[in-house]
């Protein structure tokens, strides 16, 4: 699975079109409280996920893309309005962290019938 199209809407709002089609949405404060390098991960397990945010006075919220690249044929980099930037998404990773409606159960399923 690679991207397709990679389309950054505003400051907070990036689109992935998959080569399968799918259409994934991220938001720039959900990718960077979901880091995987390894400094962020080891946070999230002691459950200190929000501390950066803390520490710096951080609303998550106002975190922002100031940049974003593919790296080579597996994963996508971001820098954030933080400054962090040490986190590699792996393709994979980054199409479970997709937000849209139907990957997130939020969307309106039309069965198609007549009542």
């Amino acid at each position: 699975m690679k991207p397709k199209h990679i389309d950054q809407i505003s400051d907070k709002v990036l689109t992935v079109v998959w080569d399968d089609g799918h259409e994934s949405i991220y938001f720039s404060d959900h990718l960077r409280k979901n880091c995987p390098c390894a400094h962020c991960a080891k946070r999230r397990e002691q459950g200190e996920e929000d501390k950066p945010f803390k520490i710096l006075n951080i609303n998550p919220q106002d975190i922002t893309f100031t940049s974003w690249r593919v790296m080579g044929n597996y994963a996508m980099s971001f820098r954030f309005s933080d400054g962090h930037h040490t986190g590699i998404y792996p393709f994979e990773k980054l199409r479970e962290l997709c937000q849209c409606d139907i990957c997130t159960g939020n969307a309106i399923r039309v069965t198609g019938r007549s009542e």
